[in-house]
């Protein structure tokens, strides 16, 4: 079944060919690297060159035409594919287009209109698609920066040719809780089943190893968040105001959950009041790091807040969505973490007797806690994903810097105790990865209730593990690793901050032994009796 004929999908939609995009996009990347000076450096890549953007990209298409011909069975037209970089001047050009042909060649024997629910070398092949664009979509972005060009990247991404299918945003194309925007002839926007969360795990992935990327891609929290809110809850009148333009990336957003004078770990602490007056709700409180508020494109609001103190502890609170430039609402502060300021920026912000009109309550009264749930859980482990590409890069900085720095008389690669982090680096990276496949598939099978613990499970287990390797990265580096020369400070930063957002280590750990006690307390309950951890009965004379 073609992609258009598939009954969810709305009629007279073309179908996202991402081969055509890889060959574009090399393009592209090939004119902006034409007349450059290969052996220039490239900023926030140590020990880059445009020359090794280059490489790695060709080496990347090239590399997996060969694997995807191997799935189908077909040899590489016998004859070798040459993965080797060029050494005459001039010919990394040519080699870069070319190995952008041979990736098309492999994927020419896969039907770019089946969907990505039939599995198979055909999933396979969009998969590698996909990703060999996003990497060429970033090198060239870091070959311009390089080049003191503005990187094209930083607006939403586009694929020519393709009028009717809204692929300018990887989130949308992807993600968007599998639902992605579509257009039709009459400009409106309709929705269609679509891939999900263990599709998207692999390119947030991608996404973390840049601190731009996921902004670059409107892939960035809390922006994904919030378009899933306004998607499941919101009215057809915040979908067309608002998603629209979040979705499009022309507009960005915060979410105000967190407070400062309560603990905001129990979101039954919160504070801010939401009072009814007639047909509006009266909003007084203080809220902080409120992550996006601080973006010049930041329009919109999503606030938590207790409407009825005295109902059942879960039913107390609400969630509205706040105009940014609303009567009452200031901006206090940009918050810093770490010393760095975020790109995006965490705001304190006031609420002083904000009206709200009854119609911008989500879902309904009460229902916030609900919503809170539903939209944290699958923001858990997008930041997980990004974390692992985060360790990934680390990882890779200090194999480079081991390898070129020399002690006692010896490369730092040599020693013991380097060789046991790196090793013990890519074991860990491996096992976190595979928990959080596991948990975006389960997300995407049994829902996000009954994924809740392999999700509190990565949400404690990525952000640590990135942070060992971050840290062992940094001491490779020595003082350079705390510089402003390197990214791993700033990653640092980052990824110890993830162990607070969206929720503490303690309160996850605290769910996941919650659910395990319940495992067995209730088969107690049912034997009658205690049951010993391999689920046999204690009998207690």
């Amino acid at each position: 079944m073609k992609i258009s004929d598939h009954p969810d999908h709305g009629s007279g939609f073309a179908p996202v060919d991402h081969r055509t995009a890889v060959a574009a996009e090399t393009a592209r990347f090939v004119a902006v690297v034409k007349d450059a000076d290969l052996a220039t450096a490239v900023p926030g890549c140590p020990g880059w060159t445009l020359a090794d953007l280059v490489k790695h990209t060709g080496s990347v298409q090239r590399w997996f035409s060969v694997l995807l011909r191997a799935r189908i069975q077909e040899p590489p037209q016998k004859r070798e594919v040459d993965l080797r970089f060029p050494d005459e001047e001039g010919g990394y050009a040519d080699w870069l287009a070319e190995s952008a042909t041979v990736a098309a060649e492999a994927f020419a024997a896969t039907d770019p209109n089946l969907p990505m629910w039939a599995w198979g070398v055909d999933q396979h092949a969009r998969f590698w698609a996909r990703r060999m664009l996003f990497e060429t979509l970033l090198h060239r972005a870091d070959a311009e920066l390089a080049l003191g060009l503005r990187p094209t990247i930083d607006r939403p991404l586009a694929v020519d040719g393709i009028d009717e299918f809204l692929v300018n945003l990887p989130f949308a194309a992807f993600f968007a809780p599998k639902v992605a925007n579509l257009r039709g002839p009459d400009r409106t926007i309709r929705f269609r089943a679509t891939d999900g969360d263990d599709d998207y795990a692999p390119l947030a992935e991608i996404m973390g190893r840049s601190h731009i990327a996921s902004e670059a891609c409107n892939c960035n929290a809390p922006d994904t968040g919030n378009m899933e809110v306004l998607t499941l809850f919101g009215s057809d009148e915040h979908k067309e105001k608002y998603l629209k333009p979040l979705l499009d990336g022309t507009m960005a957003s915060a979410f105000a959950m967190t407070e400062p004078r309560v603990a905001s770990s129990d979101a039954t602490n919160i504070e801010l009041r939401m009072e009814r007056d007639g047909d509006e709700y009266v909003l007084n409180g203080r809220k902080w790091f409120a992550s996006n508020a601080l973006h010049r494109n930041c329009k919109v609001l999503i606030v938590m807040g207790k409407t009825d103190p005295t109902a059942d502890p879960h039913r107390q609170q609400s969630m509205m969505v706040v105009p940014i430039d609303a009567p009452g609402v200031t901006v206090m502060r940009g918050l810093l973490v770490f010393g760095y300021q975020d790109r995006e920026g965490h705001a304190e912000i006031d609420f002083t007797d904000v009206r709200v009109p009854a119609k911008d309550v989500l879902k309904g009264e009460g229902e916030g806690f609900a919503i809170s749930q539903a939209r944290l859980g699958p923001g858990r482990i997008h930041h997980c994903m990004r974390a692992i590409g985060a360790a990934e890069r680390a990882l890779e900085l200090m194999c480079r810097r081991a390898q070129s720095r020399v002690t006692f008389g010896s490369p730092v690669a040599e020693r013991s105790n380097i060789q046991d982090w790196i090793a013990e680096a890519r074991i860990d990276i491996e096992m976190i990865r595979l928990l959080t496949f596991k948990a975006a598939y389960l997300m995407d099978t049994v829902g996000n209730k009954g994924a809740r613990t392999e999700i509190a499970a990565i949400k404690v287990a990525a952000p640590n593990i990135a942070l060992k390797i971050i840290d062992r990265a940094i001491q490779v580096h020595g003082a350079a690793g705390v510089s402003e020369d390197f990214p791993l400070a700033m990653m640092y930063a980052q990824l110890r901050t993830l162990r607070l957002a969206d929720g503490p280590d303690e309160v996850h750990k605290r769910a996941i032994a919650r659910h395990e006690l319940g495992r067995y307390r209730d088969a107690a309950g049912a034997a009658g009796g205690t049951v010993t951890p391999g689920g046999h009965k204690a009998v207690v004379s």
